[in-house]
């Protein structure tokens, strides 16, 4: 099962840096232009200095070298003297309700996905590995975390009764998320996450492109190198979350279209009717299920049986078949006239408001797909179709920073 490592992990001085939410970001994946300008302005050693540096040369990635580097050596950022896992606990709201989600940051080695320790669940983009993999050369540090799930309970309480070593709060989707993160250095509670964690598969929740990118990393060592099982670059920076943890929060991402043709009702009982329900609903109903929206209106599409999503002319199983963005993009618009354009959407809101601009002229809105579904299909080694999940909140960049 996966290995997993303590580290001395790099940390923001407040002392030298001042106030550790300034520091912060999301993943560079989901910032925006115009949000990375405000973290810029945020202060001088912003981790989107290093981790998403502006810049349209190879250039970028050495001066986010000479960035780390820099903070390092002004004591900006501080290395801890013991080796560590580190507590992370994450207070959001969703849907008006408070939730506390927990993981932990660890070392995992980079394993290829066949050996079935660390499994995908997605798909990845060759231009995004590029990216990271020149910062990663570049920076020989890991400034922010994969999220990782793992089946079953750790019980944190104990290490929660103490004071936290950081606190900061960062914005996400517009909500603030407070963020508290304990060090764990004593030796018999490192060995029980060690010997829990033993017996644990971890699946990718996101950064897919930074674990491919750890694997292409540490082949190109290895070359050099030859094999060296405890050489830095087999492995990879982790926060890990149970898949019971109350706060995992999996959100869907909706599609807005836009259609070579019109698709009313008409046309939805004509292409689809066979197969689905076509039934008027509100919105809310795509929290079970698939649900298409035009000209204010929402139709639920429910499959007149259990067996029509295996249908989908692929070698798949049927756990990755009864998907619900496996059927909206394999049944559903294979069967609608061809999409001339198309967009991904995470508030329920915006995607209406998208759907009934100039641009679009109708949206499916998605169900959830739980942590159970991302175990079956991934076990499977199978990857979902791309923006099939949405983990809410993202994990920061820079919290913990690890450096060899």
């Amino acid at each position: 099962m996966p290995q997993i490592a303590p580290f001395r992990g790099l940390t923001y001085n407040a002392k030298t840096a001042g106030n550790l939410s300034r520091m912060l970001t999301l993943p560079y994946d989901v910032i925006s232009p115009k949000l990375r300008e405000a973290y810029y302005a945020a202060s001088p050693f912003n981790i989107v200095r290093a981790d998403f540096r502006k810049g349209k040369t190879d250039a970028k990635y050495r001066g986010a070298a000479r960035e780390l580097a820099g903070w390092v050596s002004k004591g900006i950022l501080t290395r801890d003297e013991q080796p560590a896992f580190y507590l992370l606990e994450q207070t959001f709201k969703s849907d008006g309700r408070l939730f506390k989600r927990t993981g932990f940051y660890a070392l995992v080695k980079a394993e290829e996905f066949s050996k079935k320790q660390v499994l995908p669940h997605e798909e990845t983009f060759p231009k995004h590995k590029q990216d990271r993999l020149k910062l990663l050369r570049a920076c020989k540090a890991h400034t922010s975390p994969i999220f990782g799930v793992y089946d079953g309970k750790f019980n944190w309480s104990v290490i929660k009764k103490s004071k936290p070593g950081l606190k900061f709060t960062l914005r996400d989707g517009g909500q603030r998320v407070k963020g508290k993160i304990w060090r764990i250095t004593e030796l018999a509670a490192v060995s029980g996450i060690v010997s829990f964690m033993k017996r644990r598969r971890i699946f990718i929740a996101d950064g897919h492109h930074r674990y491919e990118t750890a694997l292409a990393y540490r082949k190109e060592n290895e070359k050099k190198y030859g094999r060296r099982p405890e050489a830095p670059w087999n492995f990879t920076l982790f926060a890990l979350v149970s898949m019971q943890d109350f706060g995992l929060a999996v959100c869907p991402t909706h599609r807005v279209v836009k259609f070579s043709t019109p698709v009313t009702l008409k046309v939805l009982l004509e292409r689809l009717g066979k197969d689905f329900s076509v039934t008027p609903c509100a919105p809310t109903a795509s929290k079970k299920e698939l649900v298409f929206y035009t000209g204010g209106k929402c139709y639920s599409l429910k499959p007149r049986t259990r067996n029509i999503p295996l249908k989908i002319a692929l070698k798949r199983s049927a756990a990755w078949k009864r998907l619900s963005t496996s059927v909206l993009h394999h049944l559903v618009l294979k069967a609608l006239p061809p999409v001339k354009d198309i967009a991904y959407i995470r508030d329920l809101r915006e995607t209406l408001t998208a759907a009934d601009s100039k641009r679009f002229e109708a949206a499916f809105l998605v169900p959830a797909i739980s942590p159970a579904d991302i175990r079956k299909t991934a076990v499977k080694l199978e990857r979902m179709p791309h923006k099939s999940t949405y983990f809410y909140p993202k994990l920061p960049a820079g919290a913990v920073i690890n450096k060899f």
